[in-house]
């Protein structure tokens, strides 16, 4: 993909076309494996218990949702809103320790294999802003392959922005850092995240 990338851009010199490395970050999904694998019918009113699962090993089910984020429920407290599927379905924590959370639907909805899991409220911060493989990815990729920018989801504070330019060492101090704008903690932020990032993206439906 990206030998064809510059095979492309060599061909058409006059085009303007920037290479974009899209980051996990904080992002958090639902396992692969679902039961149903058509999706999880939810009513508004219903509960369900989430717990992580780094491996993602099982499948998830009606009572037992699984995501790959370990940290996830260390960032949300009783009261708090959890959102699956862009924010189609949302939910509200009821109980949280340190292996699980459980909730109850506001909403009804239906949830899919490796759906998209977010928190809208005011604890994201609490979760690291780039994974491991994600550093890995920045130098392996993004340096190495001189692309134009890093696209980095959940991202809550100017500090983000800076540990990102941070990972991107000197070797990447000419790639451009644009920041997702996605949860209520960025939206607060706003203003020194746009000062130190080279751009943002506003994500509509998460802050919804």
């Amino acid at each position: 993909m990206i030998r064809k990338y510059f095979e492309a851009k060599r061909l058409r010199p006059y085009k303007t076309c920037a290479m974009v490395l899209d980051v996990r970050g904080r992002e958090i999904r639902s396992c692969a494996r679902i039961t149903p694998d058509t999706g999880i019918q939810y009513m508004m009113g219903e509960t369900a218990k989430i717990r992580s699962d780094k491996f993602l090993s099982g499948a998830s089910t009606h009572d037992i949702i699984l995501v790959d984020n370990t940290n996830l429920p260390k960032a949300v407290r009783p009261g708090d809103d959890i959102g699956f599927e862009g924010g189609d379905l949302m939910a509200v924590v009821l109980e949280t320790d340190q292996d699980e959370i459980k909730v109850q639907f506001k909403t009804d909805g239906i949830l899919t294999a490796n759906g998209s899991v977010f928190i809208p409220g005011h604890r994201l911060s609490q979760l690291p802003v780039l994974q491991n493989k994600d550093k890995d990815d920045i130098l392996s990729i993004a340096v190495k392959n001189n692309f134009d920018y890093i696209l980095v989801p959940n991202v809550t504070s100017v500090k983000d922005v800076q540990e990102i330019k941070y990972a991107r060492g000197d070797a990447g101090n000419k790639i451009g850092i644009l920041a997702k704008i996605d949860n209520l903690e960025a939206v607060h932020q706003f203003e020194g995240i746009l000062k130190y990032a080279d751009g943002v993206v506003i994500l509509r439906n998460e802050l919804a």
